[in-house]
């Protein structure tokens, strides 16, 4: 693969590809059939994603209005308080959450988002971008978990700068109200299969879609095209291990295509020996890591093939915040790779992140190698001596989908 070939496959589709719209649908056909023009048989396997379509969304502080997103998901529900910014999730801090709506800027998964309700707040305002975007964009985003056995209550998403002017004017009142209705969405994941030797097979997976504000270039296009590489590289190699490679639709909104997979082709999960992620690559500066989902001898086998290849890798034998984790949940290994990017380059999930934010050249040098491992990995059965999934990668695992407190 040229640099201009993968310059031209990120700019096709830099545009935003939101899960289970027709932009997230046309790039699986466009990945179906660049996997067809390497001579490669692929198919598009759609899923269904409970969602929510969102009909009103109102936030107002002290007498005016404030443009806000609803979380997909919020119940249909209106509430009014003083306005609370909650500074850390301290007891201190969370006891004055009573009767207030509470503006935030951390990350809220189950955990907290109870410790909200059982405090009293009667609504929350979530933080999306960054002080310098000229677009101000508000990210839709469905909430990252279900609520089934406690209380709800309005969730609503506003820009970095109208919560920084929020706090910056020490605004007093706020009034939420948020209005959805359920709707049945479809997303898709392509597969594409290597022929090995033997049954098993290796999973390599990238996500394709974007968040409703990105372009998703650099996250996750970039993988889209290492998974394409690899594809290019190795469909006619004599490999003991199949290869199948899966793009994943849906990443963005809890790694629901992953998810979906893993469910759909469980009667595989016994053949199934690895599975290698890619998320995050071809950034211009930044780190290379890779992340050992299994064990802590994965982890030193990777070191010691990136110093055989001489390839500067960062190794951690620690879970990622990714497609990987569904894999491991199901019970299969996996392994992650990413360049990290500095925030002053490119930020995911925001404007910013759209073609001109990844080096096609650094993308190449990244996908060599990870060609490099995942042929190796397909080949060598030493690799898979005691491989296993250590206690605890499990239980972050576990943590990370709400299974565990």
């Amino acid at each position: 693969m040229r640099q201009t070939e993968a310059y031209k496959l990120i700019k096709d589709n830099d545009h935003v590809r939101m899960p289970t719209s027709p932009e997230e649908a046309k790039c699986a056909e466009y990945l179906k059939n660049a996997c067809e023009k390497l001579g490669l048989s692929a198919k598009i396997e759609p899923f269904i994603i409970p969602t929510f379509k969102e009909k009103a969304a109102y936030l107002c502080v002290d007498g005016k209005e404030v443009p806000c997103r609803g979380r997909l998901g919020s119940p249909n529900a209106s509430a009014k308080g003083p306005l609370y910014y909650l500074q850390s999730n301290s007891k201190v801090a969370l006891r004055k959450c009573k009767g207030c709506v509470v503006l935030t800027e951390r990350g809220i998964g189950m955990s907290l988002y109870r410790k909200l309700v059982d405090n009293g707040a009667v609504a929350i305002i979530g933080i999306s971008g960054d002080n310098w975007e000229a677009s101000r964009a508000i990210e839709s985003r469905p909430m990252p978990f279900i609520v089934e056995d406690f209380e709800t209550i309005p969730w609503v998403t506003v820009h970095f700068s109208s919560a920084f002017s929020m706090i910056k004017n020490r605004a007093k009142q706020a009034e939420v109200r948020t209005e959805q209705v359920p709707v049945d969405g479809i997303s898709h994941n392509v597969i594409a299969d290597i022929k090995g030797e033997t049954d098993e097979q290796i999973v390599v997976c990238a996500h394709y879609d974007s968040t409703s504000t990105s372009h998703g270039s650099y996250d996750n296009f970039s993988g889209c095209v290492a998974l394409l590489y690899i594809a290019e590289q190795l469909k006619h190699a004599s490999l003991r291990r199949g290869i199948r490679l899966l793009w994943c639709g849906a990443e963005e909104w809890g790694l629901k295509g992953s998810r979906a997979y893993c469910e759909m082709h469980k009667d595989e999960k016994e053949k199934t020996v690895l599975n290698i992620n890619l998320d995050l690559l071809g950034s211009y500066l930044g780190e290379f890591v890779a992340f050992s989902c299994a064990d802590e001898q994965t982890a030193k086998a990777m070191d010691r093939f990136a110093t055989r290849h001489r390839f500067p890798l960062s190794v951690r034998h620690a879970i990622r915040f990714s497609d990987s984790n569904s894999f491991v949940y199901s019970g299969i290994p996996a392994v992650s790779f990413a360049r990290y990017a500095p925030a002053e380059e490119v930020q995911t999930h925001t404007p910013k992140d759209t073609a001109e934010a990844v080096s096609v050249r650094q993308l190449l040098i990244d996908s060599k190698f990870i060609c490099q491992f995942t042929e190796w990995v397909a080949n060598d059965d030493a690799f898979y001596k005691d491989l296993c999934i250590s206690d605890n990668i499990r239980e972050e695992v576990e943590k990370y989908f709400y299974k565990k407190p």
